[in-house]
């Protein structure tokens, strides 16, 4: 195992525990204010609190796995050309709405098929970011297309 890929998984790791604990921390929320609208259930167990947490979660989850990705992964120096960065975010956004929806898919999926949510959590994150590595690797951190010619 190479060490790009060795550090990719590590903080993935770490990703999947920062998306653990907003999930968590906002179920807790929700259960404190206990207000209805965010208790509807318009499928299974699928309630209107899930859905924020689960997009909240993914969001917090994105930001904090892309700097990461960027800057200590791929090590892509900072470039001012905002061609260069706009194009590097939108190709990691594409990628990332792909492996999000394999990541939601699988959560989802245990949560009203198993009742087993956040195992489902781990397999649908583990899938998705061993996915996005290799589409990251290939198409968005190119190395020699942001300055890193010589690393």
């Amino acid at each position: 195992m190479n060490k790009e890929y060795f550090f990719y998984i590590l903080f993935a790791v770490l990703s999947t525990i920062l998306n653990y604990l907003v999930q968590i921390s906002i179920d807790f929320f929700f259960t404190i204010i206990n207000i209805p609208i965010f208790l509807h259930y318009f499928y299974g167990s699928i309630n209107t609190a899930f859905c924020i947490k689960i997009f909240s979660a993914t969001l917090i989850a994105f930001v904090f796995k892309y700097c990461v990705d960027k800057i200590i992964i791929f090590k892509i120096k900072n470039d001012s050309a905002v061609n260069t960065n706009s194009t590097m975010i939108l190709l990691y956004t594409i990628f990332a709405v792909f492996t999000t929806l394999i990541f939601w898919t699988t959560q989802l999926l245990f949560r009203l098929y198993i009742g087993f949510e956040y195992i489902g959590m781990i397999i649908g994150l583990t899938i998705g970011y061993t996915i996005k590595f290799l589409l990251d690797r290939k198409y968005v951190f190119v190395r020699g297309n942001y300055g890193n010619e010589n690393e």
